[in-house]
């Protein structure tokens, strides 16, 4: 039975240093993979497909680490501290990416294992050692020291990835949002558009058109944007004046899908009130509240 490599801080790496060797490793990818995007379509699958063969090749390799690793003096092993097969690197890299489908909490394990071990690495059965680690050979006892760019890597990992994610938590609600209202304008812009033929056939006959045809538009569906499918003209009940305005599933996010914004009012000289069937949020200011 093959032996173990044991538990030990002067064996195994831990979470900040290879925390830097990945920064690292993303730095030597930017530039391809910058390049790569230009090319639509195939250069989405060159990306993916290299950064595969960059981690799985290298790591598979007789040195056993990409150039990030390489430059934080660490590699990749098994187990038992023998050099992986290409099989079993493309299996650590696919590893990889649920860590980061977890929000990264794989790859925090190798911070509280006992081995060091990230969640690709107990899949793939691998460890992260340092350099001199061999097998067979003595097992040093003093880890190395971190190197200097690695610190500064950590410094910068540690206060920019936070700070990011607190940013993107609270730029991207406030983006869907924006997002969200600039669709609803459409409805304003097309609902100004038959305002001045109803308010004309209200002045003239005394009362609301019941629809589009008396008020002289077009059909309901003849009358859409972009997110707007519909637009129709109605009278209330109560001889009130409607514009209603649907917004169509093709495109729109799910709060909009079916929703409607609709236009109001018993005498288009004193002006028109809006309202909708959406939150309060997504509807334009002069909207709310009524």
């Amino acid at each position: 039975m093959t032996e173990m490599l044991p538990a030990g801080d002067a064996i195994h790496a831990g979470f900040w240093r290879r925390g830097a060797a990945l920064t690292l490793d993303g730095l030597v990818l930017s530039i391809p993979i910058f390049l790569l995007a230009l090319i639509p379509v195939a250069g989405i699958v060159l990306i993916v497909v290299g950064r595969w063969l960059y981690f799985a090749l290298l790591e598979s390799s007789a040195a056993q680490a990409t150039l990030g690793k390489r430059a934080m003096g660490i590699k990749v092993t098994d187990g038992a501290g023998n050099r992986i097969s290409f099989g079993q690197a493309t299996g650590r890299y696919v590893g990889a990416l649920l860590s980061r489908l977890i929000l990264y909490i794989g790859f925090m394990l190798a911070g509280w294992t006992e081995r060091k071990q990230a969640l690709h690495d107990l899949m793939a059965n691998c460890c992260v050692v340092f350099r001199d680690v061999e097998p067979g050979q003595p097992l040093p006892s003093l880890r190395p020291p971190m190197p200097w760019y690695g610190w500064v890597l950590n410094v910068l990992l540690g206060g920019a990835v936070p700070g990011i994610a607190i940013l993107a938590a609270i730029a991207l609600p406030a983006y869907q949002d924006y997002v969200v209202r600039a669709r609803v304008s459409e409805a304003m812009v097309l609902a100004d558009g038959v305002k001045s033929s109803v308010a004309e056939f209200r002045l003239a006959k005394g009362r609301c058109p019941k629809s589009n045809a008396e008020a002289g538009v077009g059909d309901a569906s003849s009358i859409h944007g972009q997110f707007v499918s519909s637009l129709t003209v109605s009278s209330a009940s109560d001889g009130t004046c409607v514009i209603r305005a649907t917004f169509g599933g093709g495109g729109n996010p799910a709060v909009l899908r079916g929703k409607q914004i609709f236009f109001t009012t018993d005498n288009p000289i004193a002006g028109w009130k809006c309202g909708g069937d959406m939150p309060q949020r997504y509807l334009p200011l002069a909207c709310r509240g009524n």
